[in-house]
């Protein structure tokens, strides 16, 4: 029992720091956009739009994909580790390969040729990341999750200010790939310094069960970007650079308020569950635990955003950005129930499950979301939005379902844990709506802090009526207590 204690304390300790560093990075990624926004033009994103995606499908394959492989083995000698990076390097440099190539044949489907270099440069950076990804998975495994951050954070910074200054000097959409190298040449040292774990003789064979892993999360963010991509690739077909500019920045942004704390806390929530996949009744209370926290964070916001998504745009991007609007309300709704089919990619990685998630996404989730974002087509990019968005919607439950089958959650249980902040966010929502005519009525900074004041105060009050509400504010607060600093033993 003492060590799943100190299991949760350092779980919630590091989910604490890595959510601090993260809204420090959030801070940091709102000013870089609110800047960017205004140096360069919506065609200047979308060119980058028709890149990132493939950045996202390569990343996600390759270095995240091993790093997940590394975090959730429960015994990784030094031979073991050096032998699976020995075949990462190889596979990585495939699929490098494979992006460049892909890059020839953006550059033909959207009729953009600036697509093709732009494509190339990103290609090898990414192959550069193999050099430190398993150093970064070395020190997330020991729970060292601050001083990853922390780098992280410091080569942003560094990045951020470079890829500002590129736009300032004339640089167009090249800006974001001089930030992005920025960044990565600030880290790539440090991760190494800090880690200071190297490959040594490999065994051949001696990684076979991280290999197989690693296949079928390969396997699966395959999938899941086939199923996530194709309404980016046929608003940009569509429509264009610009239209592409508009529609890829409002996904983004309605996303953001969930993306950004799910991608800080879920290498903390795969290793900590994990851990203790053995026992039930733990796993159930970390998963709901955790659960409940990034959704109290990300869907009272994405509901603001969906109310209020004119003002959002102007503060955040400016006027040259109105048009996003309506893509930005659409897409917010998507984001909202879409976040729950995020949240079962942890009961897969956690309980080393992912064939189930592979046979999820190649059999139902990712042909649906084609052939709905296919159906819009003839009525043009917002028809494909539209399309996308309701299929997203409709598949959150079944996704979720599908994931706790055959482990110690319930459909019911997960639900229950996830229902106060969902409950909570859409009372706020609706009683915003309801107090709008005392809002400002233009369109800008004092109506949007006046409506978010009244937002926030109005989720609290969603928290609290639901049955139950004291007492899981109660352990809430119990769960903070838990990170303070313990006595020496």
């Amino acid at each position: 029992m003492g060590q799943l204690t100190d299991l949760g304390a350092d779980t919630f300790r590091s989910g604490v720091a890595a959510l601090s560093v993260r809204i420090a990075q959030a801070v940091l990624s709102l000013i870089a956009t609110f800047i960017l926004a205004r140096l360069l033009t919506p065609e200047d994103f979308g060119v980058v739009a028709m890149v990132v995606p493939f950045v996202i499908l390569t990343n996600g394959m390759g270095n995240q994909g091993f790093q997940t492989a590394l975090i959730q083995a429960h015994d990784l000698p030094q031979v073991r580790a050096s032998a699976f990076f020995a075949f990462a390097a190889r596979a990585n440099l495939g699929l490098t390969a494979g992006f460049v190539a892909m890059s020839v044949v953006l550059a033909w489907f959207y009729d953009e040729p600036r697509v093709m270099a732009l494509g190339a440069a990103w290609a090898l950076l990414l192959w550069l990341l193999t050099l430190t990804s398993f150093q970064e998975a070395m020190l997330k495994r020991d729970m060292r999750f601050p001083v990853v951050l922390a780098i992280q954070l410091a080569a942003l910074a560094v990045g951020v200010a470079c890829g500002i200054a590129a736009a300032r000097l004339g640089a167009g959409y090249w800006a974001f790939f001089v930030q992005a190298l920025v960044v990565e040449v600030v880290r790539a040292p440090a991760v190494h310094l800090t880690s200071g774990w190297w490959p040594s003789g490999a065994v051949a064979g001696a990684a076979a069960s991280l290999r197989s892993f690693w296949r079928a999360l390969a396997g699966f963010r395959a999938a899941a970007w086939a199923s996530e991509q194709p309404d980016r690739l046929l608003v940009g077909r569509l429509g264009g650079a610009p239209t592409l500019g508009l529609y890829d920045t409002a996904q983004r942004w309605s996303w953001y308020p969930f993306a950004e704390p799910f991608i800080a806390l879920s290498d903390i929530a795969v290793v900590s569950l994990s851990r203790v996949r053995g026992d039930a009744a733990q796993y159930r209370l970390f998963f709901a635990r955790q659960a409940r926290a990034i959704l109290t964070i990300g869907l009272p916001a994405i509901a603001f955003i969906v109310v209020e998504p004119a003002s959002v745009v102007r503060v955040l991007l400016g006027a040259q950005w109105d048009a996003a609007v309506p893509y930005v309300r659409l897409l917010g709704i998507a984001a909202f129930f879409g976040a729950f089919t995020r949240l079962s990619q942890w009961v897969y990685f956690s309980s080393g499950t992912t064939d189930r998630l592979l046979r999820w996404w190649l059999r139902v989730q990712t042909p649906v979301l084609i052939l709905a974002a296919l159906a819009g087509v003839p009525f043009g990019p917002w028809g494909v939005a539209v399309g996308y968005a309701a299929a997203t919607v409709a598949l959150a439950i079944p996704s979720l379902a599908w994931s706790v089958s055959g482990t110690p959650l319930r459909l019911g249980t997960v639900l229950h844990a996830e229902s106060r902040p969902a409950i909570a966010a859409i009372v706020a929502a609706l009683l915003l709506v309801t107090a709008a005519r005392l809002l400002p009525a233009e369109a800008g900074a004092e109506r949007l802090a006046a409506s978010a004041g009244a937002y926030a105060a109005a989720f609290v009050f969603g928290w609290l009526v639901v049955p139950g509400g004291p007492r899981a504010a109660h352990e809430l607060f119990a769960a903070l207590r838990e990170l303070k600093p313990r006595s020496p033993r």
